[in-house]
């Protein structure tokens, strides 16, 4: 490898290896597209490999480009976690942020998300709002909230949201249900058993209402429980079958606490979303936010050496050093 290799090259590869696109990446650097096409095409000629394919209409990282994109997401990291700790040191930073989060994000995300940032903030005061989307949006789109992170798949108009990470939603049983380990399940015969879920407004009962008029049949909801601590404990319990994301159960799984089932469609991809309402003006606390944010979700692909597909069709990635969001 040549040692000619600069910063701004891997922080612009860094950005279209996160989001899937050159022109989302030039947007979120707020630089021209072809400036970074350039600096990505000097970066592999420098390395001697090609760190990019095509896919569909963006771009995903090859092999190599996996190898090296580790590197490069933990010094963009770095840089944007320098630049604010320097800003708290000068006390720049001050003021009140207001998060709309759902039970499930608040306990098993924020604390990873927020915590070295607001330790590096001690004069920015943080308010955590819990509910469900809809609840949740209409804060937003009132001014009530200034962010909103979660996952759904009903958003309103006038709002502008950017994909943090994805996961997957599994089904899962107690160790022993009668299906556990039986092979592949249809929906239909899914369908027949008793399923523990969260209320309407949130996004894995989205997803559920989305597959009975895919698959044409109709759940048997035995509870509604809007916490997915408890969803998991009913479950164990043996009084019904879930749905849950990968993340929240991994360690039940291994514990042989829970069983996975091989249900037919899944697991079905779930997207985690950073949302903000369109054409706000940010104050610089928010600005701060949504970098350290984007450095959580640069840091946990990193660690799991995942390859992120190109967003689907719409989705945007937020400009975070601009002032206004478009």
């Amino acid at each position: 490898m040549n040692s000619n290799i600069n910063l701004n090259q891997l922080f612009y590869f860094s950005a279209v290896g996160r989001s899937g696109s050159y022109s989302r990446a030039a947007e979120e650097l707020s630089v021209s597209q072809p400036d970074v096409y350039r600096s990505v095409k000097r970066l592999e000629k420098e390395c001697g490999v090609k760190l990019l394919e095509r896919h569909g209409k963006g771009v995903c990282l090859t092999q190599g480009g996996r190898a090296l994109y580790e590197y490069a997401a933990q010094m963009a990291s770095l840089k944007n976690l320098a630049e604010e700790a320097v800003a708290a040191q000068k006390g720049l930073m001050s003021g009140t942020v207001s998060i709309g989060a759902s039970c499930a994000v608040a306990s098993n995300l924020l604390p990873s998300m927020l915590g070295r940032w607001m330790d590096a903030r001690p004069n920015v005061e943080v308010h955590v709002v819990l509910g469900q989307s809809e609840q949740l949006q209409d804060l937003l789109l009132k001014g009530a909230i200034d962010a909103l992170i979660g996952s759904g798949l009903n958003w309103r108009p006038g709002l502008q949201r950017q994909v943090i990470f994805s996961d997957s939603v599994e089904v899962v049983c107690c160790s022993g249900h009668r299906l556990a380990g039986s092979g592949l399940i249809s929906i239909k015969k899914l369908s027949r058993e008793r399923l523990i879920v969260p209320p309407r407004g949130n996004g894995t009962r989205d997803e559920l209402d989305q597959i009975e008029i895919q698959y044409g049949v109709r759940f048997k909801i035995a509870l509604e429980v809007n916490r997915q601590e408890v969803i998991k404990r009913l479950c164990r319990a043996g009084l019904g079958i879930a749905l849950l994301p990968r993340s929240v159960i991994d360690e039940e799984i291994a514990n042989k606490q829970l069983c996975l089932l091989q249900v037919e469609g899944f697991p079905r991809t779930r997207l985690c979303f950073l949302v903000l309402r369109a054409g706000k003006v940010l104050a610089p606390e928010i600005r701060s936010l949504l970098a350290a944010v984007d450095s959580w979700a640069s840091e946990r692909q990193a660690r799991q050496s995942l390859t992120r597909a190109p967003h689907p069709p719409g989705e945007k990635t937020f400009a975070v050093l601009n002032e206004r969001v478009s």
